[in-house]
Parts: C-alpha cells; structure tokens; sequence
C-alpha cells in the first residue's frame, strides 16, 4: 500500500517513497515468484485519533504530572516560553503532547469508542491478510528523512507508523538507501502477530540486495583527544 489514499492534514506520499517501495516490491516478485497483492486499507486514515484514543486509555495519569515526577503541576505558558528560549528542561513536543492530554481527557470517553472498535477491526484484519507467511509494505513517512523539528508542523505525519504501535504487530524498519536528494528513505515491513521473524527477514534481504542504510555525508574520524581521568 503507497498510501493512504490522502489526508486533509498529512503530508502526500513523495514520488521517491512510492518509487522505492515499488522497487522492493518488484524484487520480492522476483524472488518469490509471487503476484504481489496491492491493497487500499481505508482504515487506516484514522490513524493518528485511533492511536491518541487508545494510547490515552492506557493511562489514567496526567503526562503534566508524570514529567515533573509527581512533585508539582506543569506550568504550560511558563514552559511553552522558556522552551523558546531553550531554558525548559522539557522538549517542546513533549510539553505539546502535556497539553493534548489535558484537553483530551476531558472529552467524554463515548466519543473514543469507535477508534477502538476501528483498531480491533484493523488487528483482525491484517492478521486474516497476512496469516503465516505474508507481509505488508508500508511507509513509515510520507518523505525522506525531515529536518530537526519539522515534524512539529505536521504531527499528523506520524500516523503512517503510530497506528501499529496500537496494534501490536511486529514491524521492522527497513532503510533504502538514499532519495534523489540525498537524504534516507526507508519503509516499514509488518508482519501478522507472533511472525516477527517475516518483517526481519524480509528486511535483511532487502538490506543485501539494495545497501541498507547508508550515510548522507562522509563521516570522519574525530580529531578530538582523549584524557584519562583517574
């Protein structure tokens, strides 16, 4: 599956990561002398409110209270503020996601019950899909490798990869060398529950056939010197 089909507030899947996945694809064809079954999951543009619905019922404490270790209330404006200026000893996401949290738990839980019908379904599904000898080839993001802090302008990016965390099937990432600018790509490989070793293997083929990971810049050796300490 290339995509999912398009979200009002998630960013289209590049042209490269579509051209990469239809390589491993192809090759997976080639090898295993299987037709390969294209699929259109309409679910899984749920994603990202399947996955906060469900994340947020497994917890019955407040994120504000657990990163300040019980001791006191998070202050959010003081935090927002001083995380602009680099001073809060918290990371920006992490004091949004605090934030989130306080309004969503005040929504009436009635209103999550179909995302966890949906996530039930999908489970049910790709385990019925895949069975024992299948896997799924996904995106983990729409694009290459983003710039630090860009996926703080479209969190709903994450719904590519989040929403398997909820469903608890075994993925592996699997790095595809590099884009057209350069930068890593790469795509997720799922396999049905308790077949962790499909995803794994598939990747491990992938990684010898097509480079696996591979750095967008020379690394050097530091020059920097080491001092004992006694």
């Amino acid at each position: 599956m290339e995509d999912d089909g398009g979200y009002p507030f998630r960013t289209p899947v590049s042209r490269e990561m579509k051209k990469a996945l239809r390589k491993a694809v192809s090759h997976f064809e080639t090898i295993c002398e299987v037709k390969p079954q294209k699929i259109f999951q309409e679910k899984l543009q749920d994603a990202v409110e399947t996955w906060v619905c469900v994340v947020e019922s497994l917890n019955d404490q407040q994120l504000r209270n657990e990163i300040v270790g019980y001791q006191k209330k998070l202050n959010f404006t003081k935090e927002v503020f001083k995380s602009m200026a680099g001073k809060s000893k918290h990371t920006f996401p992490v004091i949004c996601l605090a934030i989130l949290d306080k309004y969503i738990r005040n929504f009436d839980i009635k209103l999550a019950e179909p995302f966890f019908k949906l996530r039930d379904e999908l489970l049910d599904e790709f385990n019925q899909l895949l069975g024992e000898d299948g896997i799924f080839l996904y995106p983990t993001y729409p694009d290459v490798a983003p710039y630090h802090m860009e996926m703080l302008f479209r969190p709903f990016n994450i719904g590519y990869s989040v929403i398997f965390n909820i469903l608890g099937l075994p993925v592996t990432q699997c790095p595809l060398g590099l884009g057209d600018k350069g930068l890593p790509l790469g795509m997720q490989i799922i396999g049905a529950m308790n077949q962790d070793r499909l995803p794994m293997a598939a990747s491990v083929e992938l990684e010898r056939v097509f480079g696996g990971w591979i750095s967008p810049c020379d690394i050097r050796k530091s020059s920097i010197k080491l001092t004992e300490v006694v």
